[in-house]
């Protein structure tokens, strides 16, 4: 199975066997998780059978097991590592040159803001609202707001509004006791579950001019909204999205994992980026760029991105600010991984069949933006060939089936993979962590198991998923 006979190897050798080996254990997790999901989707196919159903089964079934068919998917599954490997390579060089052009000019403003002086005390700053939904989060929600009231920003300008989406723990009963010595609004949801109507129903009872939203697992940096808010002197500015920092990130293997790719993609991915996306969390809205808009949809569960679609399509300016954080808990066990990372893979599957056109089409988005957003929309597209690698792979080290890439040249084109998540954790500070480094693709072979079952669910069986937020009960609370 395996080439042990090393007699005159040198380091590269070693290095190969290494990866050969490891990549052979995640083909394993990925075939493993395969036959974990047979019975799910049996189940799901009995349940609602039709034809395109079965037929795309069976289709993908026999294209998997001819040699010919089979190659062409891996070949294909290959073809979009190595664009997965360019976008890594270009955020990289432009992150650095970023990151270098800022440093020799320490005075540089604000992309796109005008840097007047927002600490002066006679600046009347405006009344921002700052909504939590949440969903049974009673361990969590008051110290969140307790770090609300220790910003640095006038308090008598701030509402906080908390919305309850039909919680069936005690959170109710910890938000009235709380509201006895602190001054929040409590509203309940009596529409339909989910993030994205708990959201409709708060803009429905705000009427300050600007809103910042929060997940109920987020506090943000003191300095949050007197930065945030400077941006907003261009009247074109819908949206300043912060960058979300990791904060538990030393309690398990996964939560650190998430830290790392948090860092690449904070710090270099959405840094360089110039058409940003509402992150869910840590969004600072003009309101009525906001409703000029709609509704947030609540059949999609990645309500955010499917908002900023839409904001662009308007020809509003999206800022993602990366001096101003909000900082938030990562799952701890894989189980609540692979929730997370379903319900975001279906949002966007979901979000790329209401909006792919409207994004085409749309006259209010400069090309290179566009480019950008599609880029994003086609994530899921990535994590699934990164699937069907690892997947086929392992049955090549055991002989059922050649294999018709070298190792060596998937290596080649794993390694700016690497990079940025290096560059990530240098540009955060978090050097302790790059040991962990190696263990990174396990984390995106996890996000790309709950992506293929994602991609089943919304292609093959149509199955409807309310966007409900996962509670994150199970956490324990990090100070």
């Amino acid at each position: 199975m395996f080439d042990f006979s090393f007699v005159n190897a040198g380091i590269g050798d070693y290095i190969l066997l290494f990866f050969k080996l490891y990549f052979f254990v995640l083909g394993l997790i990925a075939i493993s998780y395969t036959i974990y999901l047979i019975p799910k989707f049996t189940y799901r196919l009995i349940k609602k059978p039709d034809i395109k159903s079965i037929f795309l089964i069976l289709f993908l079934i026999l294209f998997s097991i001819f040699n010919i068919t089979r190659n062409i998917l891996i070949i294909t599954s290959f073809f979009v590592l190595v664009l997965y490997s360019v976008n890594f390579i270009i955020s990289s060089y432009s992150a650095i040159l970023l990151k270098i052009k800022e440093k020799s000019d320490k005075t540089k403003k604000p992309m796109n803001s005008d840097t007047k002086n927002f600490s002066s005390t006679d600046y009347d700053y405006p009344v921002i609202s700052i909504l939590f939904p949440l969903k049974n989060e009673s361990k969590i929600i008051c110290n969140s707001i307790d770090k609300v009231f220790e910003i640095d920003y006038p308090l008598d300008k701030i509402n906080i509004v908390v919305i309850d989406d039909h919680s069936t723990d005690n959170t109710l009963e910890v938000l009235n006791s709380y509201s006895k010595k602190e001054k929040i609004t409590i509203l309940e949801n009596d529409q339909e579950p989910g993030k994205a109507s708990s959201l409709n129903k708060a803009l429905q009872y705000i009427n300050t001019e600007f809103v910042l939203i929060l997940d109920a697992d987020h506090y943000m940096s003191k300095d949050f909204l007197k930065k945030g808010i400077q941006f907003f002197n261009d009247k074109d500015v819908a949206l300043v999205q912060g960058m979300n920092t990791i904060r538990n990130g030393k309690r398990s293997l996964i939560s650190k994992l998430v830290e790392i790719e948090y860092n690449g993609l904070q710090q270099v991915f959405y840094y360089t980026r110039n058409a940003a996306l509402f992150l869910g969390s840590g969004g600072l809205f003009r309101c009525e760029s906001l409703r000029s808009t709609g509704n947030f949809n609540n059949d999609i569960p990645t309500e955010d991105w499917e908002m900023s679609y839409r904001l662009h399509q308007k020809g509003y300016k999206i800022i993602f600010c990366n001096k101003i954080s909000t900082f938030e808990l990562a799952p701890e066990k894989i189980k609540d991984f692979l929730k997370q990372r379903y319900r975001w893979m279906r949002g966007t599957w979901t979000g790329v069949k209401v909006q792919f056109s409207n994004i085409i089409k749309s006259t209010n988005i400069e090309n290179s933006k566009r480019f950008e957003i599609l880029s994003l929309a086609f994530v899921p597209i990535i994590l699934f060939g990164n699937f069907l690698l690892f997947f086929f792979y392992s049955f090549s080290c055991i002989k059922i089936i050649s294999f018709p890439i070298d190792l060596k040249i998937i290596l080649l084109f794993h390694i700016p993979f690497y990079i940025f998540n290096i560059l990530g954790l240098i540009f955060a500070k978090n050097i302790k962590s790059l040991p962990f480094i190696l263990f990174i693709p396990y984390q995106y072979l996890l996000y790309s198991l709950s992506d293929f079952e994602a991609m089943i669910d919304e292609w093959v069986f149509n199955n409807k998923f309310k966007g409900l937020k996962a509670d994150r009960s199970s956490i324990n609370l990090v100070e």
